[in-house]
């Protein structure tokens, strides 16, 4: 398996486990055992993607900055 088609795998593979893991009733660690994954690696991609998630939802002009528009001061 080539590097490229591991990484598509890893990305598809995980957040359907971190739905499925949300629809079910189990703790975290349950789940991973039930499913035979690997418990830390889940926690990781379950960060990723809530992270990825907010930053989504944020407006961004793309660079980091904020737009500030200054005013004078009245007299």
């Amino acid at each position: 398996m080539s590097s490229q088609s591991s990484t598509s795998a890893k990305r598809n593979f995980s957040p359907n486990h971190i739905k499925q893991w949300r629809a079910s009733d189990q703790t975290l660690r349950q789940y991973c055992q039930q499913h035979q994954l690997t418990y830390h690696q889940l926690v990781y991609w379950k960060q990723v993607f809530t992270i990825g998630s907010i930053q989504k939802q944020r407006p961004s002009s793309g660079n980091g900055f904020v737009s500030v528009q200054l005013k004078q001061p009245s007299n």
